[in-house]
């Protein structure tokens, strides 16, 4: 959930700026063809601003629910001692094979 959140704000983001760049190159060129640039590039920042002030007040009403909370799994005691125990073994098993490549033990 929170992914797509950030995922589509950042869409917006992105749309707004290029709302933006659009803007100011029809005021920084000023004849032919930005009338239409000019409207293009305003109806692209009102409209991504609008959708970026959306995003963020249900982004912030989904946080507050609990929507973009993750459940982590419990811990089992008994899995971690088996654990454990495996370490220990592997360990054991590590250090033999060291001490008998040391020794020149091997079969």
């Amino acid at each position: 959930m929170a992914l797509i959140f950030f995922a589509s704000l950042s869409l917006q983001f992105l749309a707004f700026t290029a709302g933006g760049a659009l803007l100011v190159w029809a005021f920084h060129k000023g004849g032919n063809g930005s009338a239409i640039a000019t409207f293009i590039g305003t109806i692209t920042t009102l409209f991504s601003f609008l959708f970026i002030l959306i995003s963020i007040y249900f982004g912030i009403k989904d946080w507050m629910t609990g929507a973009f909370k993750v459940e982590r799994p419990s811990v089992n005691v008994e899995e971690l001692k088996k654990i454990e125990k495996m370490d220990e073994v592997l360990h054991q098993l590590q250090s033999s094979m060291k001490s008998q490549a040391e020794h020149g033990d091997f079969q």
